[in-house]
């Protein structure tokens, strides 16, 4: 995760009844801002590539 935005819900894979496959239980996904450049914070807009950002 070093140098990227934190997604939330993680990725969990999980069964799914009409198949005999994981697959991933969430429908949405977000990714929150961990550099702070963010204009639309708390949600990540990729402004910590534009500004270099390293952690």
């Amino acid at each position: 995760m070093k140098n990227n935005p934190r997604n939330h819900p993680p990725e969990a894979p999980c069964s799914d009844p009409e198949k005999d496959a994981p697959t991933n239980c969430s429908s949405s996904k977000m990714a929150l801002c961990r550099c702070g450049h963010s204009r639309n914070k708390p949600f990540c807009d990729y402004s910590h590539a534009e500004k270099g950002w390293k952690e």
